[in-house]
């Protein structure tokens, strides 16, 4: 009875997994789409304005990781809590924590676009300098809109509603796809045209999810959420009566403790309401729910800015064996977008399904976790190993380039097992109560991306390309060991 019951439990956490992951992998997919149409349409403008169009979408994909914090953040919070005063709360947060956010980007981006621009093209590329800074002009500002609607999406997402940011991000590229070609050619506004189709693309799909989230009854959700909880009741309580000495228990909604007055409620409470709510008490009340909305996101989003630093880290070697061996490493990432966009749509959808459960469910939901990830890793290295060399043909006709390609995506496939697992379990960790399991995924994401790139400069000497490729795996198996010994401890009922 046991055994069914640990049976059952894991294909329920599975399939809610999938059912989630699946419209936001379409969602990631859509925006990395948005980024190729824009640089499709301005191709025909010639390399300097293909070049601006690149470099302005590579800035906006390294400042998403501070966006994330507030998102994320919300997203957690909005679905760990049971009530609509505390979901309430939780977006009042994540706005402020949003706007700070915002303000400081837009503002540097602004005040910095020269030396950014300055530090990518000389000063014989004065055409490109100068598409840059024009794109840039319409494109920083414009990240405002961008950062709005990730912060709407994440109050449907923190309803379990994954599906409408899908189509939304599909309304955007739609536009975007109309517009373009439009403005750019049809007004001949050329490079500003794309920037100008983009966001206002954007701010056209912002209305509309704005109106859509205002009708939208934050306790929406609290159905399919009771529905889960009291599954997992039932699921715990057979347990222990199959097995009574067992450890762990989980705790039912209406047996948690509310916070006192004044002191600042978990990821999983709602925050004490005020006697009689003032003005001046709301407004002296966002502070610390833009705290709790950070404490909840900074894991996951300092996660996604590590990685990206590795991956930059790893670039800078990889650049040392010259051009060739850039532009493989190049289209290789690019092609792996495809597998790895799908990681972090089961860790977004792990996120949510963690912070909508009991929290005597975590290990279990990170066992499920790990089974989706891994799944969609062995199949995606199976892939790219053996369709390695059509990958890079349709990519380029250049032989020594594909050649490099090649090499560079069969050692992916020992990559992609691992980091899938990484990946995937780190929604799990960073959405449990308290902080401590979010920290250790944090320190073990510095650390196994600090190996990875130790690893690259050493092996890059006497094994060359292959030896960086060594690095990428040693270092993804690194984490990989280590957070399995998390949910290990987990699952023996020691908070990680």
């Amino acid at each position: 009875m046991g055994t069914g019951t640990g049976v059952e439990a894991a294909r329920r956490h599975r399939s809610a997994i999938a059912a989630l992951a699946w419209p936001v992998y379409v969602e990631l997919l859509a925006g990395v789409i948005a980024g190729i149409i824009d640089v499709a349409w301005v191709a025909h403008l010639g390399p300097a304005a293909t070049a601006a169009v690149a470099l302005a979408t590579n800035l906006e994909n390294l400042v998403l990781g501070l966006i994330l914090v507030a998102s994320a953040g919300t997203t957690v919070l909005i679905a760990s809590r049971p009530t609509e005063a505390g979901r309430r709360a939780a977006i009042r947060g994540g706005a402020a924590l949003a706007t700070a956010i915002t303000l400081a980007i837009v503002g540097v981006g602004l005040a910095l676009r020269g030396p950014i621009v300055g530090a990518f093209f000389d000063a014989g590329e004065g055409e490109a300098r100068h598409a840059a800074l024009s794109f840039l002009a319409i494109s920083v500002p414009g990240l405002a809109v961008s950062f709005a609607q990730l912060m709407v999406d994440s109050v449907f997402k923190g309803l379990g509603d994954t599906k409408t940011p899908m189509r939304l991000a599909i309304g955007t590229n739609a536009l975007i796809l109309a517009l373009d070609p439009t403005l750019i050619y049809g007004l001949g506004l050329g490079v500003r045209g794309a920037a100008i189709a983009t966001v206002s693309s954007r701010v056209v799909v912002l209305a509309v999810a704005w109106a859509l989230v205002r009708r939208r009854s934050l306790t929406s959700g609290d159905v399919a959420l009771a529905t889960e909880r009291t599954s997992e009741l039932e699921l715990a309580g057979a347990a222990v009566r199959t097995h009574p000495g067992a450890g762990g228990s989980a705790t039912p909604p209406q047996a948690r403790q509310d916070p006192t007055p004044g002191q600042d409620p978990t990821p999983g409470q709602d925050p004490a309401p005020d006697a009689q709510p003032t003005h001046r008490s709301r407004a002296g009340a966002v502070l610390p729910q833009a705290l709790d909305v950070a404490r909840a996101g900074t894991p996951l989003g300092a996660d996604f800015i590590t990685r990206m630093a590795g991956a930059t880290a790893v670039a800078a070697v990889v650049a040392t064996f010259g051009v060739t061996a850039v532009a493989a490493y190049g289209i290789g990432t690019k092609a792996m977008y495809f597998a790895s966009m799908a990681f972090y749509a089961v860790r977004q959808a792990a996120t949510m399904h963690t912070a909508r459960s009991e929290p005597g469910q975590a290990a279990a939901i990170g066992r499920a976790t790990v089974g989706v990830g891994v799944g969609i890793g062995a199949v995606s290295a199976l892939g790219y190993a053996g369709a390695a060399p059509w990958i890079m043909a349709a990519f380029t006709g250049q032989p020594e380039v594909v050649a490099a390609g090649v090499g560079f995506l069969r050692w992916l496939a020992l990559y992609l097992v691992p980091i899938s697992a990484v990946i995937s379990l780190s929604g799990v960790l960073a959405a449990g109560r308290g902080a401590r399991g979010g920290n250790r995924l944090l320190l073990v994401t510095v650390a196994g991306t600090a190996a990875l790139v130790g690893l690259a400069h050493v092996l890059s000497g006497p094994f060359g390309l292959a030896g960086v490729w060594a690095a990428m795996v040693g270092g993804a198996a690194l984490q990989c060991a280590a957070l399995l010994v998390l949910l290990r401890r987990l699952s023996a009922g020691t908070r990680p």
